[in-house]
């Protein structure tokens, strides 16, 4: 066989080994990695997600070795080419197979490049936040003799969108805001294997929003952060990679919103999709999978069956048997009010508040079953009816946003009739000064938990210490004090259905006003305490800013 024919045979058995090393590239990033990434959204509300990029990067490295070696094979063909007249025909083919060879080293370096600690997908202006970026072709292309700086920065959607489809990120592309600490050099560590660098400490301050259009809100705008490297292998390669989508905040209070946006985007985007398009409309069925996959990521428990057709039934204004077949727009999801002119709040307001209150005060009871949770009051008071006087169950309030009510059974003095009572929702601060299993031990109303564990079963364990323990830690010859909630008797003229979750003031002690208030302080005592100037009079007019008049 001529020189001429093995010649042509190795360039083509080169040209299949790169098309083999194509689809084997197409095999690991457009479905593999494709498929962690998902999974990495995913865990933002599924707990049980497992993944992990120790096979991926196993690959990545496989396929760098195998790169490498073609590109050793390639030079022995130049170097052969130089010393074998050849008819000008081969020498083309060489230069194509070094083109294809990096063009794959890019594909291989730009895919492997990737966001292996997400940013949290809400940040709030001027908070710090972490995030990790890793390169999964580790050492096998020598990257670490010349270490790569990384630099993060926060883009918008449309920005995003442009560099997908060009491939590039572009020169003079202006951040949509600004970052601090956002640089950094890669590591490498032997031990693992990994190339990597952790963003501690970076923090947003300051961020450019677009013109809103029509109802759309400030916490439906999306960002994302774009990390991007210059990564030295036979020569420098642009690798970037993106977040998940972001949304930013400046206050608290748009916290419950942005949380929304996020959850529906990471639920029901599309993997392969143009940044950062989502459906507008979702299943119902899908939709309240989701929601009780994130109750259970927040609470230890999801929601059951039952807790979900309440939900719907809420949702869509009717009671079915079977909503499967419903479809849930983005605006029903989070914008619009829940029955109007019933409910001053949406599905997702109420459901964040309430796992808010479970995760901050109620989990243990919450997993134990001892809340009721999502369930009418008709269907609460239907239930109490047909049970034994002094039995009690746990609903969230559908008025109260973020509120749990307790609702409990009594004989009606003088009448052999029975009285369902529901005392007004606690919320947030009622807990922060009373548990909820403390209130229900100070209310000698109640009995037994529904269906029939008595209360000291079900939520002794939650008590505080005892009296005896809190005397034992007073110092000195202080006397100790506790606090306990009661409920008006019968004959009080406060109705019992509609009692305060705590005792109102009116019964603990008479109003104060300032005519009552009798402080007399002789002007040099004043003087110890108060800056110069500052007298009597002076006293009395703040202290009137503050206690109401007669």
């Amino acid at each position: 066989m001529d020189i001429k024919n093995l010649r042509t045979k190795t360039y083509q058995h080169m040209k299949d080994i790169t098309s083999l090393f194509a689809t084997l590239c197409h095999m690991v990033f457009d479905v593999e990695l494709i498929s962690w990434k998902n999974l990495q959204r995913q865990s933002t509300f599924k707990s049980d997600h497992g993944f992990t990029l120790t096979k991926i990067q196993r690959w990545c490295e496989e396929l760098a070795s195998l790169l490498n070696d073609c590109k050793q094979q390639v030079m022995k063909l130049q170097m052969l080419e130089g010393e074998i007249k050849s008819d000008g025909h081969s020498t083309c083919t060489v230069e194509e197979l070094d083109k294809e060879l990096r063009s794959l080293l890019n594909i291989l370096l730009r895919n492997s490049f990737v966001v292996d600690r997400q940013p949290p997908q809400v940040i709030r202006k001027d908070a710090k936040f972490t995030a990790n970026v890793r390169l999964l072709v580790g050492h096998k292309l020598n990257v670490f003799m010349s270490m790569p700086t990384v630099e993060a920065s926060i883009i918008s959607e449309p920005q995003a969108r442009r560099i997908v489809s060009d491939g590039c990120i572009g020169d003079n592309m202006e951040n949509a805001g600004d970052i601090l600490n956002n640089k950094g050099t890669m590591e490498y560590t032997p031990g693992q294997g990994q190339m990597s660098i952790a963003f501690r400490n970076m923090q947003l301050k300051k961020i450019k929003r677009a013109d809103r259009k029509g109802q759309e809100l400030v916490v439906e705008e999306k960002f994302c952060i774009l990390f991007r490297a210059v990564i030295q292998a036979d020569r420098k390669y642009e690798s970037w990679t993106m977040s998940l989508p972001i949304v930013v905040t400046v206050h608290g209070n748009q916290e419950c919103q942005a949380q929304a946006t996020i959850l529906w985007d990471n639920a029901f985007s599309d993997p392969r999709r143009i940044p950062f398009t989502v459906p507008d409309q979702a299943n119902w069925t899908d939709l309240s999978t989701l929601l009780s996959c994130w109750y259970h990521l927040k609470t230890d428990k999801g929601l059951s069956f039952d807790h979900l057709q309440i939900l719907a039934a809420k949702l869509f204004g009717e009671s079915n048997n079977d909503y499967s077949a419903n479809m849930v727009s983005r605006s029903q999801f989070h914008k619009d009010h829940l029955q109007p002119g019933k409910c001053n709040f949406t599905l997702w307001e109420w459901i964040y508040s309430v796992q808010k209150l479970t995760r901050d005060h109620l989990k243990e009871a919450w997993v134990d079953g001892h809340i009721m949770g999502f369930v009418s009051k008709k269907t609460a008071q239907e239930i109490l009816m047909a049970t034994p006087p002094g039995t009690f169950l746990l609903r969230y309030s559908d008025t109260e946003l973020g509120g749990i009510s307790i609702v409990y059974n009594e004989h009606v003095p003088g009448q052999d009739t029975m009285h369902v009572c529901n005392l007004c929702p606690f919320t947030d601060k009622d807990f922060k000064i009373r548990s909820l299993a403390d209130r229900i031990k100070d209310l000698d109303k109640l009995w037994t938990l529904y269906p029939a564990t008595p209360k000291n079963v079900a939520f002794g364990k939650y008590w505080s210490r005892n009296v005896d323990a809190v005397q034992q830690s007073v110092p000195g010859d202080y006397i100790p004090h506790t606090l306990s909630m009661t409920i008006p008797n019968a004959s009080s003229t406060v109705n019992p259905a509609n009692v305060g979750g705590t005792t109102p003031d009116h019964l603990l002690h008479p109003p104060l006003s300032a005519s009552s208030m009798d402080f007399e302080y002789p002007d040099d005592e004043l003087a110890t305490y108060l800056s110069p100037g500052f007298n009597q009079s002076d006293f009395n007019d703040v202290l009137a800013d503050f206690v109401p008049g007669p």
